[in-house]
This record gives C-alpha cells, structure tokens and sequence, in this order.
C-alpha cells in the first residue's frame, strides 16, 4: 500500500474561517475531506498575511510538515495595497518556491474572493487572472470556486 500523500492547506483568514466551519458542520463536514486512509491533511493560516509575510513567516510550517501537496488561500489581504499584476507576480514566486525549495509535488492556487460593496478592490480581484499566471506551470493548478463569480445567495465578507 502506498504512503498517504501530505497535504497542506495554506492561507490568509479565509482558511481559518473555512476550517472552522467544517469543524462546527452540521452537515458532518471533515477537515480531512473524509480523505485519512489516503491523505494527512494539515491547516496553517494567518489573517491579514500576504504572499510576501507568508514567505517571510510560515516557510518553517512547510519546512517542517514536507508536504507532497499545498492548496493556497492568498491574495486578498495582497489586493488592499497592491496591483493585481504584482499579486500575480508575487503568487507565481511563491508557487515557484514552493517547488523548487520545497518540493512540493502540487500546488492549487485558490481564486481571491471578492467583496461585498467594494467595486475597486473586485475590479482588481477580476484582473486577476492566476489561472493564465500559473497555466504554463505544469505542477501548478487555478481552483476556481464555483459559483463565486456570479452566486445566487450573498455569500460575499461584508467589509
């Protein structure tokens, strides 16, 4: 039988919010994904962190958990003060790293959740395009959160 794969989620509050829920789930949620015979799974996250402060902080979490697999959460907080192109830029040598240092088999990149009532900060959040970004990166992949561009229900941080 084959070792499990090492997963690590990654990210700013919007995974600790999304750990959370899961933990507290009615609908019987699983912060291992119902995936322990084939995966273990870590959560690591910090509100208000950047690519950069991720960089600079938490490389220590992935140093020590060797992880063969990161799903990442980043950008929002990323998005208040800066470009879409230099958040682009910033995830993409993050991703790198992640590979190159690291060597993290795959990494999936989370689309960046707009806001409600903050037309400048989504615009930026449109030009975003990580998925074009990180397509000719063959262990990279784009997660776009179905239903997030156009939801029928609110379900957007009130800001």
């Amino acid at each position: 039988m084959a070792l499990p794969r090492v997963v690590l989620v990654l990210g700013d509050s919007f995974i600790r919010r999304l750990r959370k829920f899961a933990l507290g789930s009615p609908q019987h949620l699983s912060v291992d994904f119902h995936l322990s015979n084939f995966a273990v799974i870590k959560w690591h996250s910090i509100g208000g962190h950047t690519a950069t402060k991720t960089v600079q902080h938490d490389l220590h979490v992935i140093k020590s958990f060797k992880p063969d697999i990161i799903i990442v959460h980043l950008g929002s907080n990323d998005l208040t003060s800066e470009t879409a192109l230099r958040v682009g830029a910033s995830i993409y040598d993050f991703v790198r790293l992640l590979h190159n240092l690291h060597h993290v088999l795959v990494i999936y990149v989370c689309q960046t959740i707009m806001h409600q009532g903050q037309s400048a900060f989504n615009h930026k959040t449109k030009l975003l395009y990580l998925w074009v970004v990180l397509e000719p990166v063959p262990y990279a992949h784009f997660w776009g959160h179905s239903g997030f561009w156009r939801p029928s229900n609110d379900i957007y941080i009130r800001s």
